[in-house]
């Protein structure tokens, strides 16, 4: 591959370092999450709305979930994560972990909720791997010639 530059080391340095950044943050992320999993309580809750966010152009929608702990108080509390189009509906039923100490800082147990930082940020890093490694290779052919 040719490119209309001759990529500089220091460029694909940074490429890597900002891959290992982005791999550290997920590892941490996912260590928090799994640490959080290991002493949440869960309970059932309904979804009983939506809160649309409208940053772009297209709409995002985050569940707004009731819930009760396990001592009996209601809470509400609304997803860190949106979707478009929505991945619930208003009534759905769905499982809620919650921190004891701290009955407000929930999630909606399933995959997308729980996982979807650490994975997000691990995806980055492999971007900035793969494209430090392409820039790599054509610094490699641009210089044998």
């Amino acid at each position: 591959m040719n490119l209309p530059f001759i990529p500089s080391p220091k460029l694909i340095r940074t490429l890597r370092v900002a891959a290992v950044a982005a791999f550290v943050v997920a590892l941490a992320w996912a260590g928090m999450r799994a640490a959080f999993l290991a002493r949440a309580s869960e309970t059932d809750g309904t979804v009983v709305g939506m809160e649309v966010s409208r940053a772009t152009k297209y709409a995002s929608y985050r569940p707004i979930v009731a819930y009760r702990t396990t001592d009996g108080v209601s809470r509400t509390w609304t997803a860190a994560v949106g979707t478009s189009p929505p991945s619930y509906e208003r009534g759905e039923r769905v499982t809620v972990l919650y921190e004891p100490s701290d009955p407000g800082d929930a999630m909606i147990g399933d995959g997308l909720q729980l996982w979807f930082g650490p994975a997000f940020a691990a995806v980055v890093g492999l971007v900035l791997v793969g494209f430090a490694a392409l820039l790599r290779r054509s610094a490699r052919a641009a210089s044998d010639g």
